[in-house]
Order: structure tokens, then sequence, then C-alpha cells
């Protein structure tokens, strides 16, 4: 296989209607996001019946129509006079690219357990972090031909939206593929700030501090290896296992499936080394469900206050050699998304937010299924 497509075509797509809305303000999980990669996850459809200018045309006129409703991913971060970061609605559009890989078929992609750094170039903006949205698109589209089929693959800046936003985005443009509703409606609009205040964050550090601040997380495979190192180390040494645990419906007032934006926070398991390895699976999964069942509204809240106080930023240097983490979740329904050419073939994600000890979730091909990426 080839290590990349080729012959890329950029354009930009506006929404098919002005914004009403001027600024939209961040939260507090909003702004926790700057230092993170956009997310990249994509769709794998087998070939349309139809010619490639036509898909493309469609494409592009019913994500238009997609992004009068999800308004913020055609605009730009911004900071106003008194420092505070906020999404300028500017319309200044998403970036669009056209790629042809016809080199690659469809059994390149779905053959192997991997995702070879082939596919990974399906995706724009490698190793893009959030803070750069303000020269930058916040969302990033790439449509990339293959032999017998086609990859939709999606950049969305972290700071606009979680995995749940980007699932709910991704149901709405296909909607719009297919037909359904008309150009100013769809079935689950977002819906910005229901059920709780749009606090405004406070002054984050410079794009010089942030940089200054972000480190690749050491190998955990020193958590496997640290059963030969002895058992002072085992006895000593804790680990922990972080899940990126969503907010939306542990609040008494729960905020609506289709919020839009970020409702995250991360949750974790504790343990000594030495009882870890010497534990069976149930054992630590019961730690993981201990920590979910605790993360109540009391926890969220007192989370969400401290925060807007004094904004955090997520850093990969949270997490040490022996720590894991979760995130993404085999819940979305991507392979609803059927864009007009059926069910997609398969679902892939990018470099994004990758590292030692992460490890992302994403539904498998069959139903109730899952995919595990590392």
């Amino acid at each position: 296989m080839s290590p990349a497509a080729s012959a890329p075509f950029h354009s930009t797509v506006f929404p098919s209607h002005p914004s009403l809305v001027e600024r939209y303000d961040l939260t507090p999980w909003d702004l926790a996001m700057l230092t993170t990669h956009y997310i990249q996850h994509g769709l794998l459809f087998g070939k349309p019946h139809l010619s490639i200018h036509s898909v493309l045309d469609a494409v592009k006129a019913s994500l238009a129509d997609c992004l009068s409703h999800f308004f913020s991913l055609a605009r730009r971060l911004a900071t106003d006079a008194n420092g505070l970061i906020y999404i300028h609605c500017n319309d200044a559009g998403t970036h669009f690219i056209h790629a042809r890989a016809t080199h690659l078929t469809i059994d390149d992609v779905v053959s192997t357990p991997y995702v070879s750094q082939a596919v990974k170039s399906f995706f724009a903006l490698d190793f893009v972090i959030s803070y750069e949205g303000y020269g930058l698109p916040l969302l990033v589209v790439q449509v990339t031909e293959l032999a017998d089929g086609l990859f939709i693959g999606c950049s969305l800046n972290h700071t606009a939206g979680d995995g749940t936003t980007f699932s709910n985005f991704l149901n709405s443009w296909a909607e719009k593929m297919r037909g359904e509703g008309s150009s100013k409606q769809i079935s689950q609009p977002p819906c910005s700030g229901c059920g709780i205040a749009q606090a405004q964050g406070k002054q984050v550090p410079g794009p010089g501090k942030i940089m200054a601040n972000l480190f690749v997380a050491s190998p955990c495979s020193a958590l496997v290896a640290s059963r030969d190192t002895g058992s002072w180390l085992a006895a000593r040494l804790m680990t922990r296992c972080r899940l990126a645990a969503s907010n939306r419906h542990r609040v008494s007032h729960p905020l609506s499936p289709q919020y839009f934006g970020n409702s995250l926070q991360a949750v974790f398991g504790l343990a000594p080394v030495g009882e870890l390895l010497n534990r069976d699976l149930a054992w630590a999964s019961s730690q993981l469900h201990k920590a979910i069942a605790e993360h109540s509204e009391a926890s969220v809240l007192r989370h969400l206050e401290a925060s807007m106080k004094a904004p955090r930023l997520y850093r990969f240097t949270n997490f040490d050699s022996f720590s894991m983490m979760v995130g993404s979740s085999p819940r979305f329904p991507m392979y609803q998304n059927n864009f007009g050419w059926g069910r997609p073939l398969a679902v892939r994600s990018g470099n994004a937010n990758k590292y030692d000890g992460k490890i992302q979730f994403t539904p498998g091909g069959k139903e109730g299924g899952a995919s595990m990426w590392h």
C-alpha cells in the first residue's frame, strides 16, 4: 500500500444560510480541550453509482445545509478585549479536500486489524492542536476516492465539541445527504447551552506557554515490565485507568442529547501495580465500574465550579508510564450514517489524540460489537 493519498483539490464550503449569532461563548469544558488534537473520524463507503463530480457536488451542498445548523463549525476562535476565548461566528467556512487514492481498494482498508499510514492520510490536520483554530477552520472534511469506494474523513476542533457532538453532526449531515427535510430543518437540531449556563472561561495562557507545556507521554510498557522488576517496585507504584465520561445525563436537569459542545470529565480507577497484577480482570473491571458509579452530579458540579474559577487545560503530561486512558465510545451510532450509498463499510480514526497508553473505542461492524484502536 502506498503511504498517502495524492492529487488533493482544495475548496471552501460556506453555510447555505448566514449565522444569526455573532459570538458563541465557550464553557470550561470547551476551554480544557484547547491543548488537545482535532478529533479525527471517518467513514468508508462502497463506490456510489454516480460520477465523482456529482457525488462531490451533493456532498458539498448537504454539508453547506448542515453547517447552517452547526454554525460554530464554519467559524474560527477569537479572543476579546478581556482575554476571553470564544468562537467568532464570521461564516469563514469549512475547508474541503478532494483527494484521489485510486491505487487503493476497500479491501486494503478493511483486511487489516490496524489503521495503516495510507488510511491515516485520509484525514487532514494531523497532530494539530485545537488552539490553532484561530487561523485554521474548526472543521476540515476530506473525501478520498478509492478504486472501488469512497472515504469521508472529518477533523473537528475539539474545542467546538466532543465525540457526541461529532456523532450528532455526522448523523445530521447524512440526513441532509439523503435529501430528508428542507435546507432549513433537521430532525435533531443541535442545542447550544440548553440546561446549563454558558459560563465564560477566564483568560488562558498564550500559545507560547501552551506549546511549552505539551509533552509526549512516556511508554506505558513499564506497567507490564513491572512484573519482572521485583516486589519492591510493584508494591509502591500506583496505576490509573482513566475514562472519558460524558456529563450530559449525570445532572438533575440533564443536558439535551443534542447539546452542542463538550461535556466530558475524566474519571479513573486507581490501584497498586502489584495488586492489579495479582488480581483477575473481573476485579479490575469492578474498580472501573465503581469509579463510573461515583461520578455523580455533585462531582460534576464541583469540577465545573473549580474550572470556572481557574480554567484547566488537558495536557499529555496528565498521563504517566503506569497509566492508561480510554476515549471515544462504541455507543456512537457511526454505522447509521447512511449518505444515500448504503451503510458504511467501516469506521476508522486518524493519528489524532493517540499516544502510548491511550485506547479509543468505536462501534464494531456487527451490531453490539466494538473496535479498539491504539
